[in-house]
């Protein structure tokens, strides 16, 4: 079902968090996504947010959580995808 983006390393054994810190990293990349892309005054904060986003998507993908709903786990993979493409525009562009 999830297939990582390349410029992520998972471990193997995926980290088993509380459902509030699942959302909570979940909250954490769309912010960095929806928000904080757009503040970026020039090259070197693009290279930051970039290299945040890659960051909090990894812990992101190898992050699970037993009590996430079917919601939650959709929410996860819209913002995977998001970032995946922003950052792969970014650097083929």
């Amino acid at each position: 079902m999830n297939s990582a983006p390349a410029y992520v390393t998972l471990s193997a054994d995926p980290e088993t968090v509380p459902v509030a810190v699942f959302r909570g990293r979940i909250a954490h990349l769309e912010k960095l996504i929806n928000v904080d892309r757009h503040s970026c005054a020039n090259e070197r904060e693009r290279a930051r947010w970039a290299r945040t986003v890659r960051r909090i998507g990894s812990e992101l993908i190898a992050t699970t959580c037993r009590r996430a709903t079917a919601e939650d786990w959709e929410r996860r993979e819209r913002i995977i995808d998001r970032s995946t493409d922003l950052l792969t525009a970014r650097f083929v562009a």
